[in-house]
C-alpha cells in the first residue's frame, strides 16, 4: 500500500491552499480559464518545490529499504496529482460559474504542462530523498541544485539555440512570443512530456536500485527498470521532444545564399530567381537600416524565411509572431515574398544590437528587463511604411480616440506588453521616429545603448512627451483614416481581453471555414463577438465571408448591423 507522505491535516490544509490560490488566480489576465498559464504556475509549484517535498516526506515516513521506496514515490506522485486536480477543479469551477469562457478548453494543454513536472517533481524527492538519507536539509539541497542545474541548461539552449521555446521537464513549458495568443498541444510537447514521464521512472528506479543495494538486495529488476525508462526518455528526444537544431532547421528548408549582409535560409523548392531577389531583398533593406541609423560594423544577419507560419510554429516555438535574437542577429520570419513586409523591421532589431549592451544586447535594465518601447520602437520607425499613411498619422488618429498610451508606459517592459500590440508599436514607433528626425541618430543611438531617453537626450520625460505631442498636433487625420483606426486600435491586449484564449481559437477557425462554409464561420465568429463585448469588427468579418460565398443580400444586411452597432456604441 502507498504511504501517506504528509499526515491528514497537513495535506488538507495544503490542498485547500492551493485551491484557494487557483481560485484567486483567474481573477488575473489570461488565468481565468485553467489552461497553459495556470498550467505553468502549477507545474513551476509542483516539480520545483511541492512536488519534491512531498517525496522527501515520504521517504521519511517509508523508510529507504527495498521495495519500500517504490511505495514512497507512489504516494508521494498519488498526492502530488491530487493536488494538481484541486487546483484544475477550482479554477474550471471559477470559471463556469463567474465567467462567459468555456471552463475545459484548455484542459489537456493544463494537463501536458502541470501533471509531468508535478510526476517528476515527486520521483526527484524520492531520489534526493534517498540520497540524503532522509535526511531533509541535505535533501533540499540536492533539489535546489537539481533545479538550478535544469533551469540553467534551459536558459542555456534558448539563449544559443535558434527556438522561441524553452521546454524545462523540472520546471514546465514556455510555448513562444507571447503575441501568438493560438495556443495547442503538438506533437513536440506530447513527446517532451513523455520523456519528462521517462525521466521520472529513471529517478524512482535509480532510487529503489541504491536502496536495494544498500539493503544487499537483488538489483537486477530495478537495473533493468533504470535502462528501460533512460532508453525511453533518450526515444523521445531523439523523436522531437526537444528543440530543434539549427542543422535541423537547415534541413527542413534545404536552400541557403549568403550576401554581403544577410545569410537566407530558403525552401529548396523556391526557384534560383526567386531566391536571388529575397536575398537581394534582404541586402537592400539591412544597407537601409545601416544607412537609418548609422550603423558601424554591424553584424551579418541570418534570415530563416520559412513556407508558413505552421512549419515555423512546428520548427522554432512562434507561429504568428516573427522574431529575432539580436545578440545572434538571426531573424525567423515566414517567407511572404519580395519585398518582405516585416523583414526590414525584424533587421532592425539584429543589426541594431551592435549599439545595444548585455547579454541580449538591447536597451535593458539589470542586462535582461527590456526597455520593449525602445526596442520596438525603434524597429517601427525604421520600417517600409505599409499604405498611404505613415506612423504618425496613425498615432494622432490613436491619440484623439483616446487610446494612445502615456510615453512612461511605453518605455516600460510591463507596461508595453499589457498595452494592445497594435497601439504599443504604432505609439513607441512614432516617438522613435520623431526622436530620430528632432535629435538624429547619435542621440537615439545613445538611448539605445543606455536604455534611458532623458539621459541621452538631456530633456526629461514629460516635457519629451509635450514635444511629441505638440508635433502630432500638426498631423492631419481624415475622416477615412480615423475610420480605419477605430477598428486597427479597437481590439485589447491579450492581457486584458476575456477569454483572450477561446477567442483566438474561434477567431483562427472561422478564418479557415470563411471561404468555404460561411455559415459555420459566422457561428463561430458570432462565439467571439459575444466573449468579446459585441465588437460590431466581427459582423464585418462574417459580412466579407457571404459576399465571398456569393451572397451579397446577406452581407449587406451584416454591414448595415454593423454600422448601427458601431453607432449605438459611439453614441
Amino acid at each position: 500500500m502507498a504511504t501517506r507522505p504528509l499526515p491528514w491535516r497537513a495535506f488538507l490544509a495544503l490542498g485547500g491552499a492551493l485551491a484557494v490560490a487557483a481560485l484567486l488566480a483567474g481573477r488575473l489576465p489570461l488565468l481565468e480559464v485553467p489552461g497553459f498559464e495556470l498550467g505553468l504556475a502549477a507545474a513551476i509549484l509542483l516539480g520545483g518545490a511541492v512536488g519534491p517535498a512531498l517525496g522527501i516526506a515520504a521517504v521519511r515516513r517509508e523508510g529507504t529499504e527495498g521495495a519500500r521506496v517504490t511505495l514512497a514515490f507512489a504516494g508521494a506522485a498519488g498526492a502530488a496529482l491530487v493536488l494538481v486536480a484541486l487546483a484544475f477543479t477550482a479554477g474550471a469551477l471559477r470559471a463556469a460559474l463567474f465567467t462567459p469562457c468555456a471552463p475545459l478548453l484548455g484542459a489537456r494543454l493544463f494537463a501536458l504542462v502541470a501533471l509531468p513536472s508535478a510526476i517528476l517533481g515527486a520521483a526527484l524527492g524520492v531520489l534526493e530523498g534517498v540520497l540524503a538519507r532522509g535526511r531533509v536539509s541535505r535533501a533540499a539541497g540536492l533539489h535546489a541544485a537539481v533545479v538550478c542545474g535544469s533551469l540553467a541548461a534551459t536558459l542555456a539552449v534558448a539563449y544559443l539555440g535558434p527556438g522561441a521555446a524553452a521546454y524545462d521537464h523540472v520546471l514546465g513549458v514556455w510555448p513562444g512570443p507571447v503575441y501568438d495568443e493560438v495556443l495547442e498541444p503538438d506533437r513536440r510537447l506530447v513527446l517532451f512530456r513523455l520523456g519528462t514521464l521517462a525521466w521520472a521512472a529513471a529517478a524512482v528506479a535509480l532510487a529503489a536500485l541504491l536502496s536495494r543495494r544498500s539493503a544487499r538486495l537483488p538489483v537486477r529488476g530495478a537495473a533493468a527498470a533504470l535502462g528501460v525508462a533512460l532508453s525511453v526518455a533518450l526515444l523521445a528526444r531523439a523523436a522531437g521532444g526537444r528543440e530543434a537544431t539549427r542543422r535541423e532547421l537547415a534541413e527542413a528548408l534545404g536552400g541557403r545564399l549568403d550576401g554581403p549582409r544577410c545569410t537566407i535560409h530558403f525552401a529548396r523548392e523556391k526557384g534560383v530567381a526567386d531566391a536571388r531577389r529575397a536575398l537581394l531583398d534582404c541586402e537592400y533593406d539591412a544597407a537601409a537600416v545601416v544607412e537609418a541609423l548609422g550603423l558601424e560594423h554591424p553584424p551579418r544577419a541570418t534570415v530563416w524565411l520559412h513556407r508558413s507560419a505552421e512549419e515555423k510554429r512546428r520548427l522554432v516555438g512562434a507561429g504568428r509572431t516573427s522574431f529575432t535574437k539580436p545578440w545572434l542577429a538571426e531573424i525567423q520570419v515566414q517567407d511572404e515574398g519580395v519585398p518582405h513586409p516585416i523583414l526590414r523591421h525584424e533587421l532592425v532589431h539584429a543589426l541594431a544590437s551592435v549599439a545595444a549592451r548585455g547579454p541580449l544586447r538591447v536597451p535593458a535594465r539589470a542586462g535582461v528587463l527590456v526597455n520593449a518601447g525602445l526596442v520596438e520602437g525603434l524597429a517601427v520607425a525604421v520600417e517600409v511604411p505599409s499604405g498611404p499613411h505613415g506612423v504618425h498619422a496613425w498615432t494622432r488618429a490613436l491619440r484623439d480616440g483616446g487610446r494612445l498610451p502615456p510615453l512612461d508606459a511605453l518605455l516600460g517592459t510591463a507596461s508595453f506588453f499589457g498595452a494592445a500590440p497594435a497601439r504599443a508599436y504604432t505609439a513607441s514607433g512614432s516617438f522613435l521616429r520623431f526622436l530620430l528626425d528632432r535629435r538624429g541618430r547619435a542621440v537615439v543611438l545613445a538611448a539605445y545603448r543606455s536604455g534611458d531617453v532623458a539621459a541621452a537626450t538631456g530633456v526629461a520625460l514629460p516635457a519629451l512627451e509635450a514635444e511629441w505631442h505638440r508635433y502630432l498636433d500638426g498631423i492631419a487625420v481624415t475622416p477615412a483614416l480615423a475610420a480605419a483606426a477605430e477598428a486597427r486600435f479597437e481590439r485589447g491586449s491579450v492581457f486584458a481581453r476575456s477569454c483572450a484564449r477561446e477567442v483566438a481559437l474561434l477567431d483562427r477557425d472561422a478564418a479557415r471555414y470563411a471561404r468555404g462554409d460561411p455559415a459555420r464561420a459566422e457561428r463561430l465568429w458570432n462565439r467571439s463577438r459575444a466573449l468579446s463585448g459585441g465588437d460590431p469588427a466581427y459582423l464585418r468579418s462574417i459580412a466579407e465571408a457571404w459576399r465571398a460565398a456569393g451572397d451579397a443580400t446577406r452581407a449587406d444586411a451584416l454591414l448595415r448591423e454593423a454600422l448601427a452597432v458601431a453607432e449605438a456604441a459611439g453614441g
